[in-house]
């Protein structure tokens, strides 16, 4: 995803900040921490640490959106799951460049609640992300618009419809411009071939599909099962009228 290219640009900008510009503020828990016992930390280490993590990281999280945005979803997904293995390795690495040793027991203590919290909390956010996304879609339908709801929400209004179809397949998808795709659930924006890009509110592979071309562009319908399907294709067709 575009977000995750983002974000990997962000965390690379992080890291030329606190290895080459000694930006220690930007280094959690240490700015905060008592002058006392910043005196014992190895700042100049643990920011070097600090600095190739967020270099590890910035490279996980653009490797795995493009990937994404190539349609490579699996790929994407196992590159991303790097992170579960170079975060918990930087937190253990980084404790030996706190000198504190009256204050080592705190220091294991945090870092093991910081592991938890992290264990738990990213899982928990991937799949709260993965369910949202695979959530099927509420559609609204009336004589002024549709209404499909979703994470790429889209109201269409019948005077912008110049036509509407079903049909049995889609075209081969070329590229996800920006999107939700995982396993059949393709959600926002994708170019398809012979068709440009579009708008798409996919739930499964099985048919038919409805097709609903705008004034700009298009959009193609699909719930998880053809009766669903055809019935919203069918109050489309009476509430559009032509």
């Amino acid at each position: 995803m575009i977000a995750l290219i983002g974000v990997g640009i962000l965390t690379l900008i992080m890291g030329i900040l606190v290895k080459h510009f000694k930006c220690y503020w930007l280094i959690s828990g240490y700015n905060t921490a008592p002058a006392e016992y910043r005196k014992n930390i190895d700042i100049v280490g643990l920011s070097r640490l600090v600095g190739n993590l967020c270099f590890a990281l910035a490279g996980v999280l653009m490797v795995s959106g493009i990937l994404s945005y190539a349609n490579y979803n699996a790929a994407s997904m196992a590159v991303l799951a790097l992170m579960f293995v170079i975060t918990p390795y930087s937190i253990v690495k980084s404790q030996k460049y706190d000198l504190n040793v009256k204050k080592r027991f705190t220091s294991r203590k945090g870092f093991v609640t910081a592991m938890v919290i992290f264990l738990v909390l990213i899982p928990i956010v991937v799949g709260t992300l993965v369910f949202q996304g695979a959530k099927e879609p509420s559609i609204d339908i009336n004589k002024e618009y549709i209404e499909i709801s979703g994470i790429y929400a889209e109201r269409i209004l019948m005077k912008d419809i110049r036509d509407i179809e079903i049909k049995d397949t889609i075209p081969k998808v070329i590229i996800k411009t920006n999107g939700y795709n995982f396993g059949n659930v393709l959600k926002g924006n994708f170019k398809l071939k012979d068709m440009g890009t579009g708008k798409l509110h996919i739930q499964s592979n099985k048919s038919p599909y409805i097709y609903i071309y705008k004034n700009e562009g298009y959009s193609i319908i699909n719930l998880s099962g053809s009766t669903k399907t055809q019935e919203v294709y069918q109050d489309l067709m009476v509430n559009w009228g032509k």
